[in-house]
């Protein structure tokens, strides 16, 4: 079982943008100890496939806008 800043930790987000979505989905921790929840393996993956997810299609969007400038650029370029 991971805590919430383990799990931000393994992704790369921030603490906050995990809890959000564990707040967001209606996602209940597995337990609490001393005021920290801890959750599960499923979890874990579901919240980490969201995560990873969007991060794939920013990179894709990413390369995509690069592509049309430079398509842009070579089309003016050769004017």
């Amino acid at each position: 079982m991971k805590t919430i800043r383990r799990i931000a930790d393994e992704i790369g987000v921030t603490k906050q943008r995990v809890y959000r979505y564990i707040k967001k989905h209606g996602i209940v921790e597995k337990c609490q100890k001393q005021g920290v929840m801890y959750f599960d393996d499923a979890v874990e993956n579901l919240i980490k496939q969201a995560f990873l997810h969007k991060t794939v299609s920013n990179e894709t969007q990413t390369e995509q806008v690069q592509n049309t400038l430079v398509s842009m650029l070579t089309t003016t370029g050769d004017s």
